[in-house]
This record gives C-alpha cells, sequence and structure tokens, in this order.
C-alpha cells in the first residue's frame, strides 16, 4: 500500500463512524459497527479515534458529551456529576479561565452559536458566523481568552473573537487537505499558533504568517499540545495502529525530536496531554490499558482498564487521568499522580 492509499483511507476514517441508529446531529465516537474486542486492522478502525473526543478536564473540573446529546458536568476529585446541560454540540473546549466554549448549529441554520458555560453552568449565547453547510469540527483555544479556532466544511481554519453577544471572525486560514478527506487533529499552543497533521508532515498555522511545513519520516495520527511551545503526536509507517509516540519541538524550520516513546506491541488509539504529561490509550492483545508518560520520556505509570471497556477516549489534568468508554458513556478515573483508580 503506498502513502496516497494509506491518506485516503485516513481520511475516509475521519468522515465515517457514525451509526445510523444515533439521534439526528451524532457526535462521532470511536465506534464503527464491529462486535466488541473485534479489532482487525481495517483502514476505518485504525484511524476511528482521530474523530474529536466527548470528554475534556479542566483543573478539576470534567465535561462529557454523551451519546444523546448532553452535557455532563463532574467534579472530577469526587468524580461526582454535578449539573447537566441538554445540549448536542459541534465541539467544545475550555478556556484558559475555565469557562466552556461549545460550538453549536441548530438544526436547519446556517448560522453557528458559541455557547459560553461558565463554572455554575450558567450559559451566555453569542451568535456565529454562517456557513454554507452542517460541521463537525475540531475546537480549541486561541492566544487569548476571547479567542477560539474552529474548523469548518470548507477545510479551513476560522478565528473567533467572543464578545458580549457575538462571535465574530477575526482570521482564516486556508488548508491544503489533499490527499485527507477532513480536517482532524487540530491543537493549539495556546500562543496564536496551530499544528495540524498531514501527509508525512506536521505544518504550524498562523494568520498573516506563512505556514511552516515540518517533514516527519512517519505518517501522524495523534497531535496535542506538549509545555514549551512542543507537540506530542503518534505515527506510524503503515496501515496499522500507531504505536510510537514523539515529542517535538515546532519552532523552527525542521522537526527537533526531544523524546520518543515506543508503546510496542501495544497500539496507541487515543492520546491527550496536560500538566505536563501524556495520557495514553492502549490496546493489545483484546485488552486495554492507560499509560502516563512524563515529558521527559519517563513513564510515570500503567494500569489496565476493566475488560468490559469498548474503545473510547482518555483526558488529563493535574490530579486525574479519565476515560469515558463511547459504547456507553461510563467514565473510569484515576488518580493522575499514582495510577490509584477513583471510587
Amino acid at each position: 500500500m503506498n502513502r496516497r492509499t494509506f491518506l485516503l483511507g485516513l481520511g475516509a476514517a475521519a468522515c465515517s463512524g457514525t451509526p445510523k441508529a444515533e439521534p439526528p446531529h451524532p457526535r462521532r465516537t470511536g465506534r464503527v459497527g464491529l462486535d466488541a474486542h473485534d479489532h482487525e486492522p481495517t483502514e476505518e478502525l485504525v484511524l476511528a479515534n482521530v474523530l474529536r473526543t466527548p470528554i475534556a478536564l479542566h483543573h478539576d473540573r470534567l465535561v462529557q458529551e454523551t451519546r444523546n446529546g448532553e452535557l455532563r458536568f463532574w467534579d472530577a476529585i469526587a468524580m461526582t456529576q454535578v449539573g447537566t446541560i441538554e445540549l448536542r454540540t459541534h465541539g467544545f473546549c475550555f478556556l484558559s479561565y475555565g469557562a466552556l466554549a461549545a460550538l453549536v448549529q441548530p438544526r436547519g441554520a446556517k448560522r453557528l452559536e458559541v455557547h459560553l458555560i461558565d463554572a455554575n453552568r450558567d450559559v451566555r449565547v453569542l451568535r456565529g458566523p454562517e456557513l454554507d453547510t452542517e460541521i463537525d469540527a475540531e475546537v480549541v483555544p486561541g492566544a487569548s481568552p476571547t479567542e477560539i479556532y474552529i474548523s469548518d466544511a470548507d477545510y479551513d481554519i476560522v478565528r473567533l473573537d467572543l464578545r458580549e453577544t457575538e462571535a465574530r471572525t477575526t482570521a482564516r486560514l486556508k488548508v491544503e487537505l489533499k490527499p485527507l478527506l477532513t480536517l482532524r487533529q487540530l491543537t493549539s499552543l495556546g500562543d496564536g499558533r496551530l499544528v495540524l497533521r498531514g501527509e508525512a508532515k506536521l505544518s504550524v498555522l498562523e494568520p498573516k504568517k506563512p505556514t511552516v511545513e515540518l517533514a516527519t519520516t512517519q505518517h501522524p495520527v495523534h497531535v496535542v499540545a506538549a509545555s514549551g511551545g512542543r507537540v506530542w503526536y503518534s505515527h506510524t509507517p503503515q496501515l496499522v495502529p500507531p504505536r510510537e509516540v514523539s515529542l517535538v519541538r515546532v519552532d523552527s524550520g525542521t522537526l527537533a525530536v526531544d523524546g520518543h516513546v515506543d508503546l510496542s506491541p501495544g497500539e496507541i488509539w487515543h492520546m491527550a496531554s496536560g500538566a505536563g504529561a501524556l495520557a495514553l490509550l492502549v490496546h493489545r492483545e483484546r485488552a486495554w490499558s492507560v499509560v502516563v508518560v512524563e515529558e521527559s520520556g519517563t513513564e510515570r505509570w500503567r494500569v489496565d482498564v476493566p475488560s468490559t471497556f469498548d474503545r473510547g477516549h482518555v483526558a488529563i489534568a493535574e490530579h486525574r487521568v479519565v476515560v469515558v468508554d463511547n459504547a456507553t458513556d461510563a467514565l473510569i478515573a484515576w488518580d493522575a499522580a499514582t495510577g490509584k483508580p477513583i471510587t
């Protein structure tokens, strides 16, 4: 299989995976219609978890979007649910001051809305721009607490300025995605720069500045931010789930590697960063585990995930690591420092 065939398969995987039985505007998940624990390395299954995650952590606050269109809010220390809002989003992210920015496109409407949800779950709705099609976006924070970036259906990245009643477009970045079919795995460095994956490359984008393209020796799959203007990315040489992850600097014209972790024979299905560490959801021989790695490359801990688990996503903050089972919306949590289960 050549590189182009692989990447076309990657794009196709990012556009699929929505069961027909889902309600309108389903949140896309890593479920791909296989029986539990049947993990043959098809194109669809290998890359299913480049789709956006339904959970996010901000310090001790956890938000979860469920399959039936609820936003559930959790105290991540006690792992107790503290509130629910009925809202189906097209992506969300935490802003630096702790508000959740949720992108919403009401059914049949062209105009987007940004719902700002504070720590008390009070909601402020901002009118956003109009788009010609429905979207399933990546949403990441910008350089300031009043900025977010979103991806839209035209392969553009739009910067929105969040003011009193309006989410106003202040910049638009054109992205060359071919042969990918859709934009996935957009990450923010928090200073206005964005990093996304491409065909054997990482691209660094910033409004009003030339795109910096950094060649990679293998195909990037997942990309998440690290400290010091760096990113972690998983990579694979061929049509298999990635088994390796590298920590790289992206502030020069070449890719400078600061760290590398080989999870072989484990396969990386999803990963997230936070508080100076990387959490990885790893699959091996019909079993799942979570591995937490320091930015030095040292493994902090690893634990097995209960056998009933069947694919999902992971999040990490200072005190908690959380995994969601996409089939059931069940959450599993551990102490971020020790790996001790939180019950």
